[in-house]
């Protein structure tokens, strides 16, 4: 495990064959290869020898050299949303004696998957750990990714392929680029599809050499002009000190965030083709499990924008694998509507448009056709396909609509209501080699048949036949891809199962919405096989048969609302997954005194007492604590506080405390906390016992200003002479403790009376007590009063920093004062100067405010603005720091 853990190469010496020993017999890990898909499925069998074990958790390595598929793990053939995944460690806690675990992984280098499973468990009250088997499997030759829709000819190809070869890309047989793979095997091109033809799809193929001959693997998209696409996503997250933007969208490496649950997220999301766009969700999904986030359109941003908790009031939610789902706006077909099947037949296969159509009759009311099918569908779809339409007149007043409702089994019944406009549509499916649709038209007193006849003796009694017909017709025509399109008729029921079992829904939602998806999967059968017969059949004469694909239309978007509460119907994939590492807890900061205060360089030490040390109370062995090995998680410990006095890691369940020490101030220790839940406040206040003393002392005007270097007790600042004057004190009260006590380091004192530029005070301190109750270092001294500011002083009011913007009120303008120049600096983490932006500000009538705004693209960790005379010194006029 040691080898496969730190990504050493080994070789198999030896399989063990004999369990004797062992505390589980018939273990198996194994693993295949999907050249397709590029994925890399694998399964863990285990089945116990013994009895009387507890705690059973298996414990798999997914090799750094990949990604895992969380939506493909399953536990005997079950979704599982009962796991842990954290830092290439997969934990499955496990009741069954006997069960297989299937998942899998999707390399990201060309390189050897080294994995490994194991089984941790109590045995007798002990921890013991067995190992269940050790891999060390080829990744596939090739893989290929790009979007599975696109409304840009031009499309981005990516994977992997052996190292430092040469890929080419082609749309079908042509030719269209190529790629070079690095040494890690990763390639990327940017190709275009040659003449894209809307509602097609086409296959992608990537193909490369290597010393067995060539490999190749392919991918399919389809191009539609007016699909939405999400084309940018941003994250903010604001934490204590400032906002931190991240775009989703353009993330090469996974960053690691260091996460405190309580302050929530927000998210803008950029579409093209907007206009299209219905409804947006930011979703997360942890432990396959998907927490949605409603996104409300913000028409000054141009986006959709999403901001809170992904679980309501539950603060404590740390977010999983960041997608974003959205809806198309669903076209509102009236049922009396006429569909234009002339279009529809441009895109048609020529498969279908070979069928041979012979019209029989076409009049007010009847319509009958017989199609003979193409050579190429003979053998799928039978020789021959009639069709016949009538409306006769009938009398609704007399019937109530429930009489015309007879739903039952391969019997389906709608009703549809557009206000003055009302139908009952009812489909038979009783027939295997026949659907017969009748359409009431309550409110015109119109009842309209039609019949599609499948004559077709090759596999009598098929009850299925009608309903495969259209898997067919849909395979041969993107004409019924165009009606799905347009509709939101969804197309995915694997898909939609998958959605379904991901949602977080109870088991009885679950066992609703899954009955739903069958009637909608049917439902679909039949649109698709009954728009593409009565287009196959018009051949663009409409008449009745048009007026059926309206009603048609109606009653299946009409049986499918209940996905669209659901967010289920037509959710596409908005082509971004965006898994960051989520550094949650334990977390906080150290400060001294004040909580703004805080302290940097301080060494924080993560201390555990594992699961199997803990008692049924909740309590640990405090004789089993360790410190805990961080390097098993990717991460460091001990580490050291950063500017912010912030420290935090992602750690495995257990007891943890932390433990802070720094030279000059008195060591500090957290509670033993338990983990989960996410211990993300813990907050330490370090204390210095030095002896305080005064910092600096200036005076100017008629004020005086004492600095301490700690925060004091402001009760005790009193025994301070200033040689021939009185005063008033001062100091900010808005600096406290945790508890609400008010410490200060800068103290004002307001004279009796100015003193005059120049001349010298004589000012003394004593015995004042820092924020710790230590007594000051007495102070005595002699302070010049400096020179008096400028008339014309401008203030800084309302500065405010949000999404890389700072704007502020510039304040104190006089007429006679003309313009000046307003300076924005802005620094990272580290108080590095990362980029200044400027501007003329000019004085208005009467000096009213003046706002300026300054814009940065750099990432920032806070700024200061000045503002400055027109003299070539560039003296300071004001200024607003730390905004």
């Amino acid at each position: 495990m040691t080898l496969i853990d730190n990504g050493i190469q080994f070789v198999m010496q030896k399989e063990i064959t004999s369990y004797e020993n062992f505390v589980f017999a018939n273990t198996d890990y194994k693993s295949s290869i999907n050249q397709m898909t590029g994925y890399v499925p694998f399964e863990i069998k285990y089945e116990t020898a013994v009895y009387g074990l507890t705690d059973k958790k298996l414990v798999v390595r997914i090799p750094s050299s990949s990604e895992l598929v969380e939506s493909t793990l399953m536990l005997d053939g079950v979704l599982l949303t009962n796991y842990e995944y954290k830092n290439g460690l997969l934990a499955v806690p496990v009741e069954p004696e006997k069960a297989t675990l299937t998942f899998c992984v999707k390399p990201t280098q060309y390189t050897t998957l080294l994995t490994y499973a194991r089984m941790d468990m109590q045995k007798n009250g002990a921890a013991v750990s067995e190992m269940i088997g050790v891999l060390n499997c080829s990744v596939p030759d090739i893989s290929i990714k790009t979007d599975s829709v696109t409304n840009d000819r031009t499309v981005t190809v990516e994977g992997i392929a052996p190292p430092s070869s040469n890929v080419d890309i082609y749309v079908g047989d042509e030719l269209v680029g190529s790629a070079a793979s690095v040494k890690s095997g990763n390639y990327s091109a940017e190709i275009s599809i040659p003449s894209p033809v809307n509602y097609n799809k086409y296959t992608i193929t990537a193909r490369s050499q290597k010393d067995s001959g060539q490999v190749e693997a392919s991918a399919e998209v389809a191009y539609q002009d007016a699909v939405p696409t999400l084309s940018s996503l941003y994250m903010y997250y604001t934490d204590h000190y400032k906002t931190h933007k991240y775009e989703l969208s353009n993330q090469p490496v996974k960053p690691i965030i260091v996460y405190n649950p309580s302050c929530g997220l927000k998210f803008e999301a950029y579409f093209d083709n907007v206009e299209n766009v219905d409804k947006v969700y930011i979703v997360s999904t942890r432990n396959n499990q998907k927490k949605y986030m409603d996104a409300a359109w913000d028409e000054t941003k141009g986006c959709f924008v999403a901001e809170g908790q992904f679980e309501g009031t539950n603060s404590s939610y740390v977010p999983g694998e960041i997608t974003v789902e959205y809806t198309k706006k669903r076209k509102e077909v009236p049922i009396s509507s006429t569909i234009d099947t002339d279009t529809m037949l441009g895109y048609m296969d020529d498969a279908v448009k070979d069928c041979v159509t012979n019209v029989t009759e076409n009049t007010d009311t009847s319509y009958k056709a017989s199609i003979s099918v193409a050579e190429e569908l003979t053998g799928l779809l039978g020789d021959e396909i009639n069709m016949a339409v009538e409306t006769i007149d009938r009398e609704y007043s007399g019937i109530p609509i429930t009489d015309l409702i007879k739903d039952g089994e391969n019997f389906y019944s709608y009703f549809i209501d557009e206000g003055s406009d009302k139908y009952v549509i009812n489909i038979d499916l009783t027939d295997s080699e026949q659907i017969n649709m009748i359409v009431h038209d309550i409110a015109g007193n119109k009842q309209l048949s039609y019949i599609l006849d499948f004559m077709d003796n090759s596999t009598p009694g098929n009850p299925s036949k009608a309903l495969k017909v259209s898997e067919v017709l849909s395979a041969v025509g993107t004409v019924t891809g165009i009606i799905a399109d347009v509709y939101d008729i969804e197309t995915s029921d694997d898909e939609l199962r998958q959605r379904i079992y991901a949602s977080g829904m109870s088991a009885e939602e679950q066992a609703i919405a899954l009955k739903k998806a069958d009637e909608l999967k049917t439902n679909r059968q039949l649109f698709l096989l009954l728009t593409t017969g009565v287009t196959i059949a018009t051949m663009g004469m409409g008449g009745p048969s048009a007026v059926v694909l309206g009603l048609l239309y109606g009653a299946v978007t009409a049986s499918s609302s209940f996905f669209w509460d659901m967010h289920m119907a037509n959710i596409l994939s908005g082509g971004i997954e965006w898994s960051p590492t989520w550094i949650t807890d334990p977390s906080g900061y150290v400060y001294e005194a004040v909580t703004t205060n805080r302290v940097e360089g301080v060494t924080a030490s993560a201390y555990w007492i594992a699961p199997a040390y803990i008692d049924e109370n909740g309590k640990g062995d405090t004789s089993k604590a360790v410190l805990w090995d961080a390097s098993e998680y990717a991460q460091i410990n001990p580490l050291v506080t950063d500017m912010n006095g912030a420290y935090a890691w992602d750690v495995p369940e257990g007891l943890w405390q932390v433990r802070f020490e720094k030279d000059g101030y008195e060591p500090q220790s957290s509670e033993w906390l338990p983990v989960p839940p996410p211990q993300t406040e813990v907050n330490i206040g370090f204390v210095s016992k030095s002896v305080p003393k005064v910092e600096s002392a200036a005076l100017t005007d008629d004020r005086l200003t004492i600095t301490f270097d700690k925060y004091m007790k402001p009760d005790t600042v009193k025994d301070v002479a200033i040689d021939g004057y009185t005063y008033t004190m001062d100091y900010n009260k808005n600096e406290t403790a945790p508890d609400g006590t008010v410490y200060a380091r800068e103290y004002v004192f307001k004279l009796n009376r100015a003193v005059p530029e120049g001349e010298e005070v004589d000012v003394s301190v004593s015995g004042a007590e820092s924020y710790a109750g230590v007594m000051m270092q007495s102070y005595s001294g002699t302070v010049t009063s400096a020179v008096q500011e400028s008339a014309h002083t401008v203030g800084i009011e309302n500065a405010a920093a949000e999404n890389g913007t700072v704007t502020a009120d510039f304040v104190n303008l006089t007429d006679d004062y003309g313009s000046f120049e307003a300076v924005c600096a802005v620094y990272d983490k580290n108080g590095a100067l990362v980029g200044v932006k400027t501007g003329a500000v000019v004085a208005l009538d009467g000096g009213a405010r003046t706002k300026k705004t300054f814009s940065f693209d750099e990432e920032w960790e806070s700024c200061k603005l000045f503002a400055w005379d027109s003299t070539e010194t560039m003296n300071a006029l004001a200024a607003a720091a730390g905004v």
